[in-house]
């Protein structure tokens, strides 16, 4: 599903596949970064630690929100999209407020 983030000025794709593997993933994405025009960021994701699409929804508009507030902790949204998804975020926040 396409989503259209316009209080960020960016748009997401959300999109389930099933039985895809990559024999190197990682070369898949660095080929996908040189060969695209516009700037894009692609992330996949293991469906089996993935609660719902919304789960990845919430984990984009979380690591938006970050960049827009100056208060992301890495230094792509695809990357802070990652860190929010796995929950990454969250741990470090608490662990800061304990401590």
């Amino acid at each position: 599903m396409l989503y259209n983030l316009k209080e960020y000025g960016e748009f997401a794709e959300i999109t389930g596949y099933a039985t895809v593997t990559f024999a190197k993933a990682e070369k898949f994405l660095k080929t996908n970064r040189k060969e695209t025009e516009q700037e894009v960021d692609l992330q996949f994701f293991d469906a089996d630690l993935i609660a719902t699409q919304d789960h990845l929804y919430f984990a984009v508009i979380n690591a938006l929100q970050a960049f827009k507030n100056k208060t992301n902790i890495s230094k792509s949204v695809a990357m802070e999209t990652i860190l929010y998804a796995s929950g990454q975020r969250q741990i470090k926040k608490q662990f800061n407020s304990v401590a």
